[in-house]
């Protein structure tokens, strides 16, 4: 598992895309251009969701089959809609959101043999 903790600033999303293709790169290169999309469409909705000197925590999870990433930030739970989400859709095997009082969490999974996108 890797964890990485960010602020909730655009300059937030280069480090995060950086940080997420180094993931994908050891175990999945091919995955390496996508996983990278996706965190960066990710981190743009958490960062508009988290307060001045909030902090998004990212988690990555590797498989067989792909990658699973995480990512947590203090916003309020909301309908995943627009145009970000319709981007990865395309790109992700399954997604979800869900949230609490302690913030919002969004959950994807990349697959290197994607039959059928979320």
């Amino acid at each position: 598992m890797y964890e990485q903790s960010l602020p909730g600033a655009p300059a937030s999303i280069r480090g995060a895309q950086e940080w997420i293709r180094s993931v994908a790169s050891a175990h999945h290169p091919s995955l390496t251009k996508d996983a990278g999309e996706v965190i960066g469409e990710l981190m743009a909705i958490a960062i508009r969701r988290t307060p001045k000197d909030g902090t998004i925590h990212l988690k990555a999870t590797t498989s067989d089959e792909g990658l699973k990433v995480e990512i947590q930030d203090p916003g309020q739970a909301f309908e995943p809609t627009g145009t970000e989400w319709a981007q990865v859709s395309t790109l992700v095997w399954s997604a979800r959101s869900s949230g609490n009082a302690g913030g919002h969490l969004t959950e994807v999974e990349i697959r290197a043999q994607q039959a059928t996108p979320a």
